[in-house]
């Protein structure tokens, strides 16, 4: 059934949403405060890269919308460069050999959705949009848009998608009105970034096909390469303290920070670098929880208005892309019941951004923490003699969530299992030789007997591979879910 479909935010997820939908036959219409020439200006110093996995594509193609564009925006990243204190590095592949993620520039990848959009007939965009009310009138609702200049447009559409990102204006009133209850935390380390140009980036001596991280104590310093050889370098630290946003405000501050990261290959550039970081903007980043994301089958939240993550799995854009997937699935499944299509997008996804979002936190005392433990290596060495040992119960995590279509919420259980048989090795303090001896597979079926199982690797969904030949370098049931609902209310006129 075709219908008309209104998606307040013109951003990435709502772009990829009018795409997906326009290909249904569906008319869209995307509505954006900014203007279309803030929309797609620069970064101003305050965005990360984003990094687009084979989750995320094979997503964009069981859509119907081709994945191959978006891999030619970005760089094969294959894995992790882990800088040290001592000056020593170690790698860490992201997956197996052929496998990569793409690191991309958000600007290019807003500009690729965008120009797609703008050449798609069924897809009407309006921008400078100051304010969006709507009404719910029996069987449909009316909206009205605002416009800058004065004007207000009216519209009857089937269904309205608020797509307008973690500060979302959609829900916000929703929320207002007792439709949906919202859990919006900030993080406790702001960021502020950096641009390394190639030159820079050659005298540090950075490959141009991994991740940089340089883990210390307080924070940790990323660095992500771009198509141009250059790298987008991101350091979050404490917001306050003598190691913060507040001591890298200072030339003095941001010079002690890069020294203790990137010295001494990176001494002839401290004092420009350090100039350049403390003049930057800071910014900081958020989780959002909330529920319902749908209402009354005619209102629904896509992409960071309904679960904004950490960015610390990389996996934000990802998880837009499978609400897309997931949303484009439901509405196609129940073209006359719109409630229950809403509700089972809703219902299928909460459990697996909660699952990520989870994951996420948990990836950042991983980056920032865990390289600098002493047992670190031992960890590491366990782990691949777990994978060598039983491939059939033990996956490396990374891969799971990269490069398959495992749900999040399954990923996240494995997680746990595994770290529960890792830690307990650990413990035990084996050397490297004794990893090899018939006590250590002793040990190992002993605690897999003691923690039971969960389901085989080969019985979940199949790993994706990679697509492109280019590469050469939630806990929760029903119940539980229900507990989370606020009581319905009836849906009255809001403004965005």
């Amino acid at each position: 059934m075709v219908s008309e479909k209104l998606i307040i935010g013109a951003g990435l997820s709502g772009l990829v949403t009018a795409l997906a939908l326009a290909r249904r036959g569906h008319r869209m219409r995307m509505f954006d405060k900014r203007s279309e020439e803030q929309l797609l200006q620069s970064e101003s110093g305050r965005s990360i890269n984003l990094t687009v996995s084979e989750r995320g594509l094979a997503a964009l193609e069981r859509t119907g919308l081709s994945a191959d564009g978006v891999r030619r925006l970005g760089v094969a990243v294959t894995a992790r460069c882990v800088h040290y204190p001592d000056g020593s590095q170690g790698l860490i592949p992201y997956g197996r050999e052929g496998e990569a993620i793409y690191s991309i520039s958000r600007s290019e990848m807003l500009r690729h959705w965008f120009e797609l959009a703008r050449r798609d007939a069924r897809i009407e965009s309006h921008f400078s949009v100051s304010r969006v009310s709507w009404s719910d009138e029996i069987d449909s609702l009316r909206v009205l848009a605002q416009r800058q200049d004065g004007r207000t447009l009216e519209f009857v559409p089937q269904q309205l998608f608020g797509a307008d990102g973690v500060h979302s204006m959609v829900r916000g009133r929703l929320e207002a009105t007792g439709l949906v209850r919202v859990n919006h935390e900030r993080f406790s380390h702001g960021y502020k970034e950096l641009v390394l140009s190639a030159a820079r980036a050659e005298a540090l001596g950075l490959s141009s096909n991994v991740i940089h991280a340089w883990p210390r104590a307080d924070l940790v310093l990323m660095a992500f390469p771009n198509l141009d050889a250059s790298f987008r370098a991101i350091l979050f630290i404490p917001e306050h303290g003598p190691c913060s946003l507040d001591s890298i405000a200072t030339h003095a501050g941001a010079r002690r920070v890069l020294g203790q990261c990137l010295a001494p290959s990176a001494n002839p550039l401290i004092d420009a670098l350090a100039e350049e970081l403390s003049a930057r903007p800071a910014g900081w980043v958020s989780e959002v929880t909330c529920w319902p994301w749908a209402h009354a089958g005619r209102v629904a939240l896509l992409g960071d208005a309904a679960h904004a993550m950490l960015p610390f799995y990389g996996q934000g854009i990802n998880a837009i892309f499978e609400d897309c997937e997931v949303l484009d699935r439901a509405l196609e499944r129940y073209p006359r019941e719109p409630a229950r299509a809403l509700r089972e997008y809703a219902e299928s996804r909460l459990p697996d951004t909660e699952a990520i979002a989870e994951l996420s936190r948990l990836n950042f005392r991983e980056l920032r923490e865990r390289p600098l433990s002493s047992d670190y290596s031992l960890h590491r060495q366990i782990e691949r003699r777990l994978l060598a040992l039983h491939p059939s119960r033990f996956a490396q995590i990374y891969g799971m969530v990269a490069f398959s279509s495992t749900p999040y919420r399954r990923v996240l259980e494995q997680h746990h299992w595994q770290e529960t048989i890792i830690g307990s090795l650990v413990a035990m303090h084996w050397s490297e030789h004794e990893l090899k001896s018939a006590s250590f597979s002793a040990a190992v079926l002993h605690l897999l007997e003691q923690h039971g199982e969960v389901a085989a690797i080969q019985d979940l969904q199949p790993r994706i591979g990679p697509i492109s030949s280019a590469v050469t370098a939630a806990p929760g049931g029903a119940e539980a879910r229900a507990e989370r609902r606020p009581q319905r209310a009836q849906l009255g006129e809001k403004d965005l």
